[in-house]
C-alpha cells in the first residue's frame, strides 16, 4: 500500500468512470477501499487515508454529450479568457489526446518530449505506459508555459506539489461559453439534453475518430482503453447520434 499514491487512486477511479459504472457504484467501492486504508492506518503501516482525498463526483454515469461546432469554439475562447491560464492548455490536450483528466494533472514537464511533440504517461509500478502524440496547438501551449524542472505541469498556486483544483474556473468557462453544466429536463422530467462535463472531452475524442471511419483497435490505443468493449460505445454513440439527426430532419419534413 505505501506504493500507492493519490494519482494512482484518481487513475482507478477514471478507469471505472471508462467502465460505465455509477457515482453510487463507485462510491461502494471507494467505502470498502476506504476501510482498508483505516486498518492499515491503525496498524502504522500507512501514514493517511488517500482514500479521503479522492472527490467521486455525482456526475459520472455515462455521458455521451458531445460539443458541437459552435459550442467548440465558444468553449476553447472561454478558456483563453479564464482566469486560470493554463485552462485552455488543459482543454485542448484533453480534445486532442483523449486522455483522461487524471492522467494529464499528474503530467511533469520531465514527461514531455519537445523534440518529437510527444508525452509518455506512465506507471513504472507495473510497467505499461502510453505514448501520447501532441498537435501543434499543444506543443506551442507548452512552450509558452515551459518550466525548467520534474514539476507538475498543472500545479495547484496553494500546492504546487498537488494538481490543481480547476472545478471553479471550468464551471465559469461553462457559463461563459453558454454550455449547460446541468441536465436541461423536458417537462415530463425526462433529459432533454444532458450536462456537459470535462470527461465528455474524452468521449468527443473517440467519437470524432469513430465517425471518421478510424479503426476500432487504433481508437483503443490512443484512448489507453482497457477493452474494445469500452471503445465499442464510442461507435453506438455516433450511430445513434446520426440516426437521431435523420430522425429530426424526418419530423422537420413531416413525414
Amino acid at each position: 500500500m505505501t506504493d500507492i499514491d493519490i494519482f494512482d487512486l484518481r487513475e482507478h477511479v477514471d478507469d471505472l468512470i471508462d467502465e460505465g459504472l455509477r457515482a453510487t457504484t463507485i462510491n461502494r467501492k471507494k467505502a470498502v477501499l476506504s476501510s482498508v486504508y483505516k486498518f492499515a492506518l491503525s496498524l502504522g503501516y500507512v501514514d493517511e487515508n488517500l482514500v479521503r482525498s479522492v472527490v467521486v463526483d455525482d456526475d459520472t454515469k455515462r455521458r455521451d454529450r458531445v460539443l458541437s461546432e459552435a459550442e467548440r469554439k465558444r468553449l476553447l475562447k472561454a478558456c483563453r479568457e479564464s482566469h486560470w491560464d493554463k485552462l485552455y492548455l488543459l482543454v485542448v490536450m484533453a480534445m486532442t489526446t483523449g486522455a483522461r483528466k487524471g492522467e494529464l494533472m499528474n503530467l511533469r514537464w520531465s514527461d514531455v518530449n519537445f523534440k518529437d511533440n510527444s508525452t509518455f504517461l506512465g506507471d513504472t509500478k507495473n510497467g505499461t505506459s502510453r505514448e501520447l502524440y501532441l498537435a501543434p496547438v499543444v506543443m506551442t501551449e507548452l512552450k509558452r508555459h515551459q518550466e525548467v524542472g520534474t514539476g507538475l505541469i498543472f500545479p495547484s498556486v496553494e500546492l504546487p506539489g498537488q494538481p490543481m483544483d480547476f472545478r471553479k474556473a471550468w464551471r465559469n468557462v461553462l457559463k461563459a461559453a453558454n454550455i449547460a453544466d446541468r441536465d436541461i429536463l423536458n417537462p415530463d422530467g425526462s433529459v432533454k439534453l444532458e450536462k456537459f462535463t470535462f470527461h465528455c472531452l474524452r468521449h468527443g475524442f473517440c467519437s470524432a475518430l469513430s465517425d471518421q471511419g478510424k479503426e476500432i483497435n487504433h481508437i483503443a490505443k490512443l484512448a489507453g482503453h482497457k477493452s474494445i468493449q469500452t471503445t465499442m460505445r464510442y461507435i453506438h454513440q455516433g450511430r445513434d447520434q446520426k440516426r437521431q439527426i435523420v430522425n429530426e430532419l424526418a419530423q422537420a419534413f413531416n413525414l
